[in-house]
């Protein structure tokens, strides 16, 4: 058992989602449409945060926020799930970070605005200090394509302070979805994408091949498949994919986020590879049956008692 007082720092950009859901389509120009359901949530690396800290690891989150009313939300809202927030650096001058996430019957879209994600002096790894890096057992970097080089910066401390290390990549609106990536995979243990994401990174053709490409770099390659589960490969070298569970979804947002979470849980209790995605896919199914990316993810016992039933993954194929 680890000695370090933190089991997870969780580093990267913190949104304020405005979630609408329920529109059966966007709106055409010069129209307006009424959303069904609305609320108001921390989004991006606080999803990750507030899963880990509801599954009992010790978390505290690394990001940088506008001081200002947005800022003061997403802080009380987080404190609230119990997540430590000594690094969590607020800037006077800086709005915080907004996302207006639009939940469609099949997929989901966003606008997002973000002062702090284009000012680098204020990207979330200049709070890893090395009294953080002493303290945890894992860095899990959210988000690697928003600044490439302080994002290599931040993985080579973490590697340094002899802290396991996952990281997701975010979406890359450049589209040119740098190879320059793979450098910074070189010093990953996990590296959680989504299919999209993973096929565009890789320029292969398929989850399955991007998998593959993907196990060149990583020890713990993970493409994350939506409705359909998620695929690894596991302890013996081979290729498995893991069912999720049938739920009626609501809002999708985030929900990559909270698999995240499931599957750093069992990374960090040492559970089997196959296992790993099984928790993952719970609370990424269940996050998309509530408004808000982090608010349907389970707490320990109910991803627990949802595990040891397992009736969904039961039948995951290699």
């Amino acid at each position: 058992m680890s000695q370090r007082p933190l089991d997870v720092a969780c580093v990267g950009y913190v949104f304020c989602d405005l979630i609408f859901a329920g529109l059966d389509r966007l709106p055409d120009p010069g129209q307006e449409l009424y959303a069904p359901q609305f609320d108001i949530a921390p989004g991006a690396a606080a999803i990750t945060a507030t899963g880990a800290a509801r599954l009992n690891l010790r978390t505290a989150l690394v990001t940088t926020i506008g001081q200002d009313a947005l800022g003061d939300f997403l802080v009380s809202r987080l404190r609230q799930e119990g997540i430590d927030l000594s690094y969590v650096q607020k800037v006077d001058g800086a709005r915080s970070s907004i996302s207006v996430a639009i939940s469609l019957a099949r997929d989901r879209c966003f606008v997002s605005y973000s002062d702090v994600l284009r000012r680098p002096e204020l990207h979330p790894s200049h709070q890893m200090t090395p009294e953080l890096l002493s303290s945890t057992r894992h860095v899990h970097l959210a988000g690697l394509s928003a600044n490439l080089e302080l994002s290599l910066s931040a993985l080579e401390r973490a590697r340094n302070a002899g802290a396991s290390i996952s990281a997701d990549i975010g979406w890359d609106s450049s589209g040119r979805w740098d190879q320059a990536i793979y450098r910074c995979l070189e010093l990953v243990d996990i590296f959680l994408p989504n299919e999209t994401e993973a096929v565009h990174l890789t320029r292969k053709d398929g989850a399955r091949a991007a998998l593959s490409e993907l196990a060149k770099y990583v020890a713990v390659p993970v493409v994350k498949l939506g409705a359909k589960g998620a695929m690894s490969i596991d302890e013996q070298g081979e290729v498995i994919t893991v069912p999720t569970l049938s739920v009626t979804p609501l809002d999708t947002t985030g929900a990559g986020d909270a698999f995240d979470a499931g599957f750093l849980y069992g990374y960090l209790k040492s559970y089997p590879r196959r296992d790993c995605l099984a928790l993952g896919n719970i609370c990424g199914a269940l996050s998309v049956t509530k408004l808000g990316g982090a608010t349907g993810i389970p707490r320990e016992a109910e991803l627990l008692e949802r595990f040891r039933r397992g009736e969904s993954w039961q039948g995951g194929t290699r």
